[in-house]
């Protein structure tokens, strides 16, 4: 064969004259390296090149009338697999950790939190690391569990320093953050400020629910909520539910609490 040309086993082409290609062809050829992109570089081959040889004259017909689509088909099986093979193109962000922030679902994400503190005894003390987004829980000296948090996002940063549980509320409800709601509890305005958004003409106060609430510090405390896989709280500190849950159990009012950077 000639060193010229390719000659492929199966398939409706037999010879591909390689100086008829042009550079953007060559160069497409060369950098197809998955199984996927060496299938899709034959049918590539096939449908830009002039110089084909095809077995049979109809096939000739047949490729000039169906090589724009196929052009189109081609180009996003290529563009769709390099997105899910190169990390650089995915569309979420990763965070330190290996938290994904993603827009379509408001889902918890966190791998890492875990309890491992009942039938232990002594005294209790938390300790709460921004830098990490945890919340370390101690008994007796030894780690009971460790929770994946969500703290005060930037202009509402979640205070530093040594503090103690003040009080606890399983079913508390924010005073100040929530939603104005008409009265069927439809929403009116969402994720309100009540010092600063002015209520609308028949609408109510509908205040953030704040389960297991754990309040440190005037309205700062700890208590379930969404983890988005950053900090994104209005200076709250949120956790999973069922570590919102053994914190609560475990803690009294007066428990150290220790908040650092």
């Amino acid at each position: 064969m000639a060193a010229s040309g390719v000659r492929f086993r199966k398939g409706l082409i037999r010879v591909i004259d390689l100086t008829s290609l042009t550079f953007a062809q060559l160069e497409l050829l060369v950098n197809l390296k998955s199984v996927r992109g060496i299938l899709t570089a034959r049918w590539i081959a096939f449908l830009l090149t002039p110089q084909l040889q095809p077995l049979t004259n109809p096939m000739l017909s047949v490729r000039r009338l169906l090589s724009p689509l196929f052009l189109v088909f081609t180009a996003i099986s290529l563009f769709t697999g390099c997105q899910n093979m190169d990390p650089r193109l995915r569309r979420d962000t990763v965070y330190l950790g290996g938290f994904s922030a993603r827009d379509d679902a408001r889902g918890n994400f966190d791998n890492y939190s875990y309890w491992d503190g009942d039938g232990k005894s002594g005294p209790r003390n938390i300790v709460i690391r921004l830098s990490e987004q945890r919340a370390y829980f101690y008994i007796g000296g030894e780690l009971a569990g460790v929770a994946t948090i969500s703290t005060g996002r930037e202009g509402f940063g979640t205070p530093t320093g040594s503090f103690k549980i003040q009080q606890k509320d399983k079913n508390y409800a924010s005073g100040k953050y929530g939603d104005y709601v008409d009265s069927q509890g439809r929403i009116i305005q969402k994720d309100i400020d009540r010092t600063k958004d002015p209520m609308p003409h028949g609408a109510r106060f509908d205040g953030a629910k704040m389960p297991y609430f754990m309040r440190i510090k005037d309205g700062i405390g700890m208590h379930e909520g969404f983890l988005p896989g950053y900090a994104a709280s209005h200076g709250c500190i949120r956790m999973p539910r069922f570590m919102a849950e053994s914190f609560f159990r475990n803690v009294e009012v007066g428990t150290p609490v220790v908040i650092e950077h």
